[in-house]
């Protein structure tokens, strides 16, 4: 906490905060880590409303599903370039082996797959229609195979009552060229109610890893942390999407400075990150003199 005490009005590149920072508290080495990576548009750049297409700011970040930090951030000109190169380019660049990447059915595509098996990591990837041979092969092994495991969980809360059931599938069955390295099948089924609705859906993803029904339920929910310890504390909290900075460069370092706090926040042991600003609010004046402390 002294670095982001000392320097923090001085610094110019504020990613020599943020790389000592996740270098200094992320035991990469020693953890089995599920590793959520997700894009998000920073709003405040959308210049004219009426316009289809914009040149947005998008942000790109790489979360520890262990250990609740952010450790990887990038960002991007809509018009430049796309989340899917962006995402190719962070996964061969990230120094981490031995680690599951989860991402969302934009990155299900042979490149950014053969790129993570290379770099000695895993993925766990949402498949959509929009694959329509690999999805279609998926309901057919899924209708045609016995599950090696399955795992049921029901979920009652906020007016709604799911069911999912999930079942585990050996992906070695897949005969899809792009795909040879799967080695799991998951199929989801949820059904239930929401509110007085009721609805059913199926969701099928794919890894390269091997896991029971129970675990691959628990990290495929565990990928939505980047959602809601994220990208809705940015909003939320720090209320990101109301900036209305339209200079990119500055709203990108305003989205990096965000992403810093809220890691030093969780390393202090704040699961609230509001909790933990209201902390610093009635202490800066004790810290500001005692950096040490921290």
């Amino acid at each position: 906490m002294n670095i982001l005490f000392q320097f923090f009005p001085f610094v110019k590149d504020f990613f020599s905060i943020f790389y000592p920072m996740i270098d200094s508290f992320y035991n990469h080495e020693d953890i089995q880590d599920y590793i959520a990576i997700d894009g998000k548009t920073l709003k405040g750049t959308v210049t004219n409303y009426k316009e289809e297409s914009q040149n947005t700011l998008n942000v790109v970040s790489a979360f520890s599903c262990e250990e609740n930090l952010i450790i990887d951030y990038r960002s991007f000109e809509g018009k430049k370039t796309s989340e899917v190169t962006v995402v190719k380019e962070l996964i061969k660049q990230i120094p981490l082996i031995n680690k599951v990447f989860t991402l969302d059915a934009a990155h299900c595509n042979k490149q950014t797959t053969q790129i993570i098996v290379d770099r000695c990591n895993n993925y766990l990837v949402t498949v959509k229609k929009n694959q329509i041979k690999l999805f279609e092969e998926l309901e057919l092994i899924t209708k045609k195979e016995q599950s090696i495991s399955q795992y049921l969980k029901k979920d009652i809360s906020h007016g709604r009552q799911i069911i999912r059931v999930i079942s585990v599938f050996d992906g070695q069955k897949i005969q899809h060229k792009n795909f040879q390295h799967v080695q799991s099948i998951i199929k989801i089924n949820r059904s239930g109610k929401r509110g007085k609705k009721e609805y059913e859906e199926t969701v099928y993803y794919i890894s390269s890893k091997k896991e029971m029904a129970e675990t691959f339920a628990e990290k495929i929910q565990s990928h939505w942390k980047i959602e809601n310890m994220v990208h809705w504390v940015k909003d939320a909290i720090f209320k990101e999407d109301k900036r209305r900075i339209k200079c990119k460069k500055s709203q990108n370092k305003m989205s990096l400075i965000t992403s810093i706090i809220i890691n030093y926040l969780r390393i202090m042991g704040f699961e609230s990150i509001k909790q933990g600003i209201d902390w610093f609010r009635k202490k800066w004046k004790i810290l500001l003199l005692n950096p040490d402390i921290i």
